[in-house]
């Protein structure tokens, strides 16, 4: 009787303890990962995204500067295309590195944050 009354795992401080592990794993479960179409626990493949780096590079570079557009801006944009392939590429290659080592960890959890301590179990 006295181990309820004192924090069991039936008493009242053993019940404010279970209720706050509800409400983290709720939090936790609202945190999962939203990736491509907003699908939880899906993220966007990380080559994708360096394809997507890849293929804006070579359309930048190569493919605009060879139109022939009949407008005058337009012309003018295309001319500029090849000095703005590297600022398009660069982005998405930090971003395709990012995603490549932002894995879960062995328990499925996000990898905890520089200075933070591991979830203890």
């Amino acid at each position: 009787m006295a181990d309820k009354k004192w924090g069991g795992k039936g008493g009242p401080i053993g019940a404010v303890q279970s209720g706050q592990e509800e409400k983290v794993e709720e939090q936790q479960e609202k945190k999962g990962r939203v990736g491509a179409g907003g699908v939880p626990g899906r993220p966007f493949p990380w080559w994708l995204t360096l394809l997507a780096a890849a293929l804006g590079y070579s359309l930048l570079r190569y493919l605009l500067p060879t139109l022939q557009p009949a407008d005058p801006r337009l012309e003018k944009i295309c001319a500029i295309a090849p000095d703005l392939a590297p600022l398009v590429a660069i982005p998405l290659l930090l971003l395709a590195a990012k995603q490549l080592y932002d894995v879960p960890a062995a328990g499925g959890e996000p990898p905890s944050a520089p200075g933070e301590e591991p979830p203890q179990e």
